[in-house]
């Protein structure tokens, strides 16, 4: 009877002391016991999107434990519950919420003296693809301003379902020239296109001796990165000059201009060779004075240099 009593006012201390009555107190974990972390999706797209943590908690012989039995959670990306109980069928199950951060969430659960069990969640969208224009994709040698030449550079940013991905932290690089990013981050729009400005000097693409250069974007967004590059083509073929000599009517000779080269090219026409040039156009026409046979020289040049081609024609010339 005494030992009674004394439980009796025990349990009044204590539910003086902690608000709780005797018959609620937490269920202790059994010996032997397992936890198991689910959570769905395993995605969230969103970065203040929400995914369901299930943290499972069995018995050793495999049945539910006492409902109310604590379930402690943390995370390290966003937030969740500190403490959820177990309901009947031993399943404790909190909120994994995004707090605009984009990246790798490990969520642990803890109960009683079982060890830890964790689980990762991506949070927000990641870089899956990304494609790089320049425009335009070809250099000349010839024709450059003052300032240098622009090249317009476009990169476009897809995330896992192929979808435009806003966002995107990218940054371009370039083997000459100047970036008008000066390397630093670009940040994909709405429609997943990051944009830059390339700047090429004359001098620079002069002691360039390859035939091509190239320009990168390199992507990323949460856990994915992904790079694409683009060669841009330097023109420097010199030409090689040549023709075709047809007669239209009479002493008429219609030029059919067959040269070869990197464009742009210019041309200047001697119908006769005595060094008087007579024709800038690329295919002429000229009318001889009378029939017979006449030298012509057709000077072609670009920027990588020049070629003269000097042939004999009959007039009238066959058509």
């Amino acid at each position: 009877m005494q030992s009674r009593t004394h439980l009796a006012l025990l349990c009044l201390l204590l539910t003086l002391a902690t608000g709780l009555a005797c018959d609620k107190a937490s269920p202790v974990v059994p010996e032997g016991a397992t936890l198991v972390l689910t959570v769905a999706p395993g995605t969230i797209n969103s970065p203040t999107g929400t995914a369901t943590v299930n943290a499972i908690v069995r018995t050793g012989n495999g049945t539910p434990v006492f409902r109310g039995t604590e379930v402690r959670f943390d995370t390290t990306l966003g937030s969740i519950e500190p403490l959820v109980t177990t309901n009947d069928q031993g399943v404790a199950t909190a909120t994994l919420r995004g707090d605009g951060r984009v990246g790798k969430a490990t969520v642990r659960a803890i109960a009683g003296a079982i060890m830890p069990v964790t689980v990762d969640v991506l949070i927000g969208t990641n870089v899956s693809n990304v494609s790089l224009q320049a425009t335009p994709s070809t250099i000349s040698l010839s024709g450059f301003p003052s300032g240098g030449k622009k090249i317009q550079l476009l990169a476009l940013v897809r995330d896992d379902q192929g979808q435009p991905l806003a966002g995107a932290n990218v940054n371009f690089s370039t083997e000459i020239g100047t970036l008008q990013s000066r390397g630093g981050f670009v940040r994909s729009n709405g429609q997943g296109a990051a944009t830059d400005t390339l700047t090429v000097q004359l001098s620079e693409l002069s002691t360039f001796q390859a035939p091509t250069f190239t320009v990168s974007a390199h992507a990323s967004l949460g856990t994915g990165n992904q790079t694409a590059t683009f060669e841009l083509r330097i023109q420097r073929d010199a030409p090689i000059a040549s023709f075709i000599a047809h007669g239209n009517s009479g002493n008429n000779v219609r030029f059919e201009n067959t040269t070869t080269g990197a464009e742009p090219i210019s041309y200047t026409w001697d119908f006769t060779n005595d060094g008087t040039v007579d024709s800038n156009v690329k295919n002429p026409t000229f009318t001889y004075p009378n029939a017979g046979t006449f030298t012509v020289r057709l000077v072609a040049t670009n920027s990588a240099g020049s070629d003269d081609q000097i042939q004999a024609i009959t007039v009238p010339a066959p058509p």
